[in-house]
């Protein structure tokens, strides 16, 4: 059997493995005036930038956003505010290898978002 290695960086331990990476804790999203709060810990598996989709409760797109720009000797830890008109229900966040042609490298993590009526992360 073959194995590839993939480096990365992340500060914590790892809780969740994807295609794109490794979290060390689990990603939030929260419901704030004027659209949606995300934070998370990470350690990605390729260079490239990070996209944010905000779907509804169907799992229909309704916004999608660029989160940051990542290069693999970084432990990511990011926090920040996408703008959104509306409710979304869910969040994924897939990462685009920036090393010719924007090549989908998968999803990292895909979580619910907390509307501030319960924990539902």
């Amino acid at each position: 059997m073959e194995t590839t290695w993939f480096p990365t960086r992340v500060r914590g331990r790892v809780t969740h493995l994807a295609d794109a990476g490794v979290l060390a804790e689990q990603m939030k999203a929260s419901l704030v005036e004027g659209g949606v709060l995300v934070s998370a810990t990470a350690g990605l598996f390729f260079h490239g930038k990070l996209i944010a989709n905000l779907l509804d409760g169907k799992g229909n797109e309704i916004k999608s956003a660029d989160l940051t720009v990542i290069a693999l000797q970084t432990a990511l830890e990011w926090q920040q505010k996408i703008e959104l008109q509306g409710v979304a229900k869910r969040i994924t966040i897939q990462l685009f290898d920036d090393q010719g042609g924007d090549k989908d490298r998968g999803l990292l993590v895909e979580v619910e978002i907390d509307s501030g009526r319960g924990s539902s992360n």
